[in-house]
């Protein structure tokens, strides 16, 4: 027969009457009079919806006059050349190499303000000299199409890039995403079969050359003598996004004196392209 291990006695009279709260606090109502109705907001509302469509419509009727003003009179209207910002975050000593060169080439696409911001972790010796690692990147303090910030600071495992609310990471996405953004000619807009190839050849550049070993390395040098043999360039007639990862990549992990002769004729080539 089960029994309990104690026995205490009610400290409650089990014939007291409580009375429990129907919620947890008793506030005040706070929808007095002189508060706003629902009616009364969706008529504001309205209102507010019909002055944005006035002042639209009357901006509309001012650009179709300074079109026809233009015409009449043979004068081209500029288009404003919307600003983007980009926001870099990355470390010394991780793949960074390509993204440097990458903002050297834009800014010859497109007109750019340049800053460039280092971690007090990066102070000292380990800080030096970064803070001009976009001193070759033109500036136009007038007319700016595009606003790079870079942050160096420690710890970050891949280059990240901060645009419009979003997050991008690793350097072969950030330089697609850089070549869609100002420069697609040396991409996409080259068809799908080059865009299929500069796109191996980004991989082969992030995986097989920043992480693969000796043996896997040669192959790729020799892979690309083979092709340079009979091209000037990797993947299409002219320098393209294929050029610049692997050729910044070449040169950031120290493989130029190993590569073959057509491959350094193509180095020579890219650094005179790039101005590097």
């Amino acid at each position: 027969m089960a029994q309990t291990m104690y026995s205490v006695d009610p400290f409650v009279d089990p014939s007291l009457n409580v009375e429990l709260p129907s919620c947890m606090y008793r506030l005040e109502n706070i929808h007095k009079k002189g508060t706003i109705t629902a009616k009364e907001a969706s008529a504001t509302l309205v209102e507010l919806a019909r002055r944005q469509e006035s002042i639209l419509s009357e901006l509309n009727a001012i650009k179709g006059r300074v079109q026809d003003l233009s015409r009449k009179l043979d004068v081209e209207v500029a288009a404003q050349e919307e600003c983007r910002h980009v926001v870099v975050h990355a470390s010394p000593g991780n793949d960074t190499r390509a993204l440097l060169v990458m903002f050297r080439v834009l800014s010859k696409v497109v007109t750019c303000r340049t800053q460039v911001f280092v971690h007090s972790g990066l102070s000292g010796e380990a800080g030096e000299g970064l803070s001009g690692v976009l001193d070759g990147v033109e500036r136009n303090e007038k007319k700016v199409a595009l606003k790079v910030m870079w942050i160096w600071k420690q710890g970050l495992q891949s280059p990240e890039v901060r645009t419009s609310g979003q997050s991008i990471s690793g350097a072969g996405v950030i330089l697609r995403y850089l070549s869609r953004l100002c420069a697609n000619h040396l991409y996409e807009e080259l068809g799908p079969s080059s865009a299929t190839d500069i796109d191996r050849w980004i991989d082969t550049a992030v995986v097989t050359l920043h992480k693969g070993n000796a043996k896997e390395k040669t192959a790729v040098l020799r892979n690309m003598n083979a092709r340079l043999g009979k091209h000037d360039w990797l993947s299409a007639d002219h320098l393209t996004l294929s050029d610049i990862v692997m050729y910044s990549t070449l040169d950031g992990h120290k493989l130029v004196d190993s590569a073959q002769a057509n491959v350094k004729q193509w180095l020579k080539r890219c650094s005179e392209s790039l101005g590097d």
